[in-house]
């Protein structure tokens, strides 16, 4: 299958796969945000993106969210969740 080109904003990518790797986003959120024709989206800032998350300090390294720490450490919510509860007492 031949690749379809895509525009989100004033850019123009070869295909999904490309806007993806180009805006270090999955594929499936590109996917996400054309089937609701909301691609400007992909544009903002990860903090206008997701105003919700919190940015949080594990053993010193900071991280944007809980989930980007899950990721990188390893660790589960539940205990990522102690460690931070008793960092603040």
């Amino acid at each position: 299958m031949k690749p379809v080109p895509i525009k989100i904003g004033d850019k123009l990518f070869a295909s999904q796969r490309e806007a993806a790797r180009k805006l270090d986003l999955a594929h499936g959120v590109v996917y996400y945000h054309l089937e609701r024709g909301t691609l400007d989206r992909l544009l903002l800032s990860p903090e206008e993106r997701h105003p919700h998350r919190k940015p949080v300090s594990v053993d010193g390294v900071p991280y944007p969210s809980i989930a980007a720490a899950m990721r990188a450490t390893g660790k589960t919510r539940h205990e990522l969740r102690k460690v931070l509860k008793n960092a603040t007492q």
